[in-house]
């Protein structure tokens, strides 16, 4: 229960619209007479990334729309529910502007990194979510965030509530890290034993992906009522960990998803997610955009084709043979003729053992992410929710 007064958030920000540009006002490279972009994928749970940028000339961008140190930027239109409205802080001035699916808060009475935590609350997320269910589906407009109520606390408070939040946030965040190394291990693991996937230097016998973990098609059974929904942005890149599964109606999910249980290898066809592998730990449909595998036990360990499908080497080479443009994606037949080394099943099953042992410590790690955040959770619910 908050102590202080509940402010419009309108009476606090100035919102800033993203630069309009067309294909012949842009470059995939920088240089001279270019700026930099942020778009909605560059818009993370942990910050920006300013990876895969687009640079749009110079006159197409006014001063005021580059990004400022305090600018929260915020993905405003997107085909996905779960895009719109994450949000993330900008912590230095910077040369760096933002396309028009995206949109900037810039605190202008209001402590920068106190309204900056506000962003990540999940009141904040709530609020949105609630709206993209109703008639602004998957747009937010410039009154949703101005109608969005804050406590205002004197300044000196709002400065210490960063601060113990912005403790707590770094102590997630290291953690996370301290997840993401373990998954490197992993990697150097299956590098370690079976050496370059790509040019099979230690000379395994090869088949086609195709040959050892054959893409299956949808089963589905009309007789089922409630069914666990997996959408690609529910994966996380790199790890494959599910963040999130959909519980849906059977009659709502589409023709085009896919069935799957815990036999198969999930992988994204799409080029931008080509490193989003999943291992389900339960059956489920997921949407088109992932294609079922399921790996022959006597040829193939499970864990060995995940890792192999995560390593950069496959994914570069695969993200060089996709089709289409405006969302290119791979061609099922090429995925499928590809070779891949098969390494004896008493080496693969070595690599397993070893992954369980690694997944085990991600576990005790997980947990400790978990308190975290709950920990986290619970301060931003003292401080910021709402009488």
């Amino acid at each position: 229960m908050s102590k202080w007064e509940m402010v419009r958030l309108g009476n606090l920000i100035t919102q800033l619209r993203g630069v309009s540009y067309s294909p012949k006002d842009t470059s995939d490279v920088a240089c001279q007479g270019y700026t930099p972009i942020l778009r909605a994928n560059n818009i993370q749970d942990d910050g920006l990334n300013f990876d895969n940028l687009v640079y749009v000339k110079n006159n197409k961008i006014s001063n005021n729309q580059l990004l400022k140190k305090g600018d929260i930027v915020i993905c405003a239109s997107s085909g996905s529910k779960n895009l719109v409205g994450k949000a993330a802080q900008v912590i230095a001035d910077t040369n760096v502007s933002f396309g028009a699916f995206c949109k900037v808060v810039r605190p202008e009475n209001i402590y920068y990194a106190y309204l900056g935590n506000y962003f990540k609350g999940k009141g904040y997320r709530r609020i949105i979510s609630d709206l993209s269910a109703g008639i602004n589906i998957n747009n937010i407009r410039n009154e949703n965030i101005n109608d969005l109520t804050i406590p205002l606390p004197p300044l000196e408070v709002q400065r210490k509530i960063a601060e113990t939040l912005d403790a707590a946030s770094e102590l997630l965040e290291m953690r996370k890290k301290q997840l993401a190394e373990l998954d490197k291990l992993i990697q150097s693991v299956f590098y370690d034993m079976f050496g370059d996937p790509v040019t099979n230097e230690k000379g395994w016998e090869v088949r086609t992906l195709g040959e050892v973990a054959p893409v299956i098609q949808s089963n589905k059974n009309i007789n089922d009522d409630k069914v666990w929904l997996l959408t690609l942005d529910a994966v996380e890149s790199n790890s494959g960990n599910i963040l999130e599964y959909s519980y849906v109606s059977f009659s709502s999910i589409g023709s085009s998803t896919v069935k799957f249980d815990e036999e198969n290898i999930l992988y994204s066809k799409l080029r931008p997610y080509l490193n989003k592998v999943v291992i389900p730990k339960m059956p489920g449909y997921a949407t088109s955009e992932m294609l079922p595998l399921k790996p022959i036990k006597t040829i193939i360990i499970r864990d060995y084709l995940a890792y192999f499908l995560r390593n950069k080497e496959f994914v570069d080479f695969i993200s060089e043979r996709v089709s289409g443009t405006k969302m290119p994606r791979v061609v099922t037949n090429e995925f499928k003729g590809y070779f891949i080394p098969t390494p004896p099943l008493s080496l693969q099953i070595q690599f397993a053992e070893t992954v369980q042992k690694i997944e085990e410590q991600k576990a005790l790690v997980q947990k400790a992410i978990d308190e975290t955040q709950a920990l986290f959770d619970s301060l931003m619910g003292e401080y910021f929710e709402s009488p």
